[in-house]
């Protein structure tokens, strides 16, 4: 199976499964993310765990939404612990970037306001950072320059946008 076929993330709890649909970074993610249960982030995720069966045991006014929230806590729980137990593989990259501090909310906004003409300057700005150690902290995380990103992001919308006016079409 193909990165493109593979079915997205779930979780498991051992009496069912959870289907989550998280397009963006699904490329990003291994097929399974394995939380042993010693891991530091383990007594969260079990916490949130519980709160989610215990929501869909007994189903009442807002559980849908509670339980949609609480699904999204429980992915956010699993990237960190993947991420605090990766190797030196998840201390750079898409995914390490996302959860950076800084960065992320470059990335956020990028993603937010593709059209927006963005600068190394004024990407530096919106975190807080000098152009030339965001500049420097970018391509150390992502891998690339701000410019490569605006372009695949810029890309990525036009065929969005394509396939959304052959939709109408039909």
């Amino acid at each position: 199976m193909g990165a493109e076929e593979r079915p997205p993330p779930s979780f498991r709890d051992g009496s069912g499964s959870i289907q989550m649909s998280v397009k963006p970074l699904k490329r990003l993610l291994p097929s399974l993310i394995l939380v042993k249960a010693d891991q530091a982030q383990s007594l969260a995720l079990n916490t949130t765990l519980n709160l989610l069966a215990s929501e869909m045991a007994e189903l009442a006014p807002g559980s849908e939404l509670v339980v949609n929230r609480l699904a999204d806590v429980l992915f956010i729980q699993c990237l960190r612990a993947h991420i605090a137990s990766c190797s030196k593989s998840c201390k750079s990259g898409w995914l390490r970037a996302v959860f950076d501090p800084q960065i992320g909310v470059v990335l956020s906004a990028m993603h937010e306001k593709v059209e927006h003409p963005w600068t190394v300057e004024s990407l530096a700005a919106a975190c807080g950072m000098s152009r030339s150690a965001f500049a420097l902290r970018f391509k150390a995380l992502v891998g690339e320059n701000t410019s490569g990103v605006l372009d695949k992001l810029e890309n990525a919308k036009g065929r969005r946008d394509a396939e959304e006016g052959r939709q109408k079409a039909v």
